[in-house]
């Protein structure tokens, strides 16, 4: 156990001094016309222009280079996480102000979507089903602007104006109630219908907190929802208390 420990060390030791020594590394690089003073990059070690670095502002101030900040801010918000500072170990989160000018407008538009996102409550998140629009709402302030939608599911957007229906998420059904629509044409026609029945093709469930589809490639019947973080059990939806599954399910795929 001591040997574990003290290895561990070793490799803290290691990539601290590997880390202090990158981050001071620094020469001038004569040109035909003028010397450039390049450094390291200590995220990915390549040698960049000072002018080629980014002062982190939120709290840390790495310098890092801009093809490493473009790599954490598109791989980051693929995977729908919060958008870090790249350099190892780091938690400090990219602000809007040091990504302006790194990355371009569709991943600036998208990290101001994150951080709406994450301040509103999971169950509390209501999206436009328009797919030119889908605006991030939050279901208490839709009922604030019209308290009567208190005892319905319909739901306007205040962004495109569009009446929607919250349990199906498709355009108003006016005049007919949720069941009804969902044995129409105009549902089973729907994009909503067709994407219903391509989770049931391919087996996939939905989160039984929040309803987002999960997906499962192998491993334990326990999985927990990257949306919500809800723990259950993928064959049943029961919900998995301490650790442990309550349900009978086999733990194993």
């Amino acid at each position: 156990m001591d040997k574990e420990l003290e290895l561990a060390r070793q490799k803290i030791d290691l990539v601290m001094a590997r880390d202090a020594i990158a981050s001071q590394t620094r020469w001038i690089e004569e040109g035909d016309d003028t010397n450039t003073e390049n450094e390291t990059c200590p995220a990915c070690y390549t040698h960049v222009s000072r002018p080629h670095k980014l002062e982190v502002r939120s709290g840390c101030f790495h310098l890092i280079c801009f093809t490493c900040i473009r790599d954490c801010v598109s791989s980051q918000l693929a995977r729908g996480d919060t958008v870090l500072c790249p350099y190892p170990g780091c938690e400090n989160e990219l602000v809007l102000e040091d990504c302006r000018g790194v990355v371009d407008d569709d991943a600036l538009n998208l990290i101001i979507h994150r951080k709406k996102e994450k301040a509103i409550p999971v169950l509390d998140r209501v999206y436009c089903p328009k797919p030119s629009c889908n605006f991030l709402m939050a279901d208490r302030d839709l009922l604030a602007i019209d308290p009567r939608q208190k005892k319905s599911v319909e739901r306007t957007c205040v962004e495109c104006g569009l009446c929607f229906c919250k349990k199906y998420h498709v355009p108003w059904h006016y005049k007919k109630t949720c069941d009804e629509f969902k044995k129409s044409q105009a549902y089973l026609t729907s994009d909503a219908a067709l994407f219903e029945s391509l989770v049931k093709t391919q087996g996939w469930i939905k989160c039984p907190q929040c309803a987002t589809v999960v997906q499962k490639n192998g491993g334990c019947q326990r999985i927990s929802c990257r949306h919500c973080n809800h723990k259950f059990c993928y064959a049943c939806g029961a919900a998995c208390t301490r650790k442990k599954m309550s349900c009978n399910c086999s733990p194993q795929d």
